[in-house]
């Protein structure tokens, strides 16, 4: 009501202007008084002084990828003290799930790079300052299910040039026959990881399969994850399903 009547006070005053200009006569407005509540700016208490400090302390440490380090000087740490001044405090809670993205997106990176002992380290560390996150959770289970569709003697060669019939392979990636007949659907991390990381490198692939029905399953598989790139390579015959990552063409 007390809005309505100011609304009414505005524009019966603009009116009156309008009439009193048209008749020549001069009118002097005085310009309301604000009450001091509504021109004071409301002083913020020293708690919230203090929230808003060490978020932006928080944000810098991110920024420049301080997450956990230094000690007591870091992203984490900052937004931590800012959940125990104000526990609803959406920006610190947001902040923390940025970090577990960042950590997540350098486990994926290290994978799809073939860096799988920097990926565990990792991720380990991702754990210990968030042990009950899911999509860490996730993560780690997509390491197992990549390392479960391997050969049990397998090794994944990264140091040095293989060669692969007449082909030099960068890197060899062993399927199992037993997973690929029984439950193939459990490559479909590891063939994730694969494409991702060709596509990022410009690589391109040999894919060795039993059939080509086989074979072309694997490479649908592989197009699939990274969508609107073209992945180069070819399918051969074999009775060693493998996947080998050569050189650009």
């Amino acid at each position: 009501m007390r809005a309505l009547s100011a609304l009414f006070f505005s524009v019966g005053l603009a009116a009156a202007i309008v009439v009193l200009s048209g008749c020549g006569a001069s009118v002097a407005v005085k310009e309301a008084s604000l009450s001091p509540s509504e021109s004071a700016p409301v002083a913020r208490t020293a708690k919230q002084v203090m929230v808003e400090n060490l978020l932006a302390q928080a944000e810098q440490a991110f920024r420049k990828g301080h997450l956990t380090d230094p000690a007591h000087n870091n992203a984490y740490d900052r937004f931590q003290s800012v959940l125990i001044l104000d526990p609803a405090n959406s920006e610190a809670r947001a902040g923390l799930q940025a970090m577990v993205i960042q950590f997540a997106e350098g486990v994926r990176q290290a994978l799809a790079r073939s860096r799988t002992r920097e990926a565990r380290v990792l991720l380990r560390e991702a754990e210990a300052y968030f042990p009950e996150h899911q999509l860490l959770a996730d993560l780690r289970g997509e390491m197992k299910q990549m390392r479960r569709a391997m050969p049990a003697d397998s090794t994944v060669r990264t140091a040095t040039i293989k060669r692969a019939g007449k082909i030099d392979a960068i890197d060899e990636y062993p399927l199992s026959t037993a997973v690929l007949s029984g439950q193939r659907d459990s490559l479909l991390p590891l063939l994730a990881t694969l494409a991702q990381r060709v596509a990022q490198t410009n690589e391109s692939v040999m894919i060795y399969a039993r059939t080509d029905a086989e074979g072309r399953w694997l490479y649908k598989q592989m197009k699939k994850a990274v969508q609107g790139y073209r992945i180069r390579g070819d399918i051969r015959l074999s009775k060693s399903p493998k996947i080998a990552i050569l050189p650009p063409l």
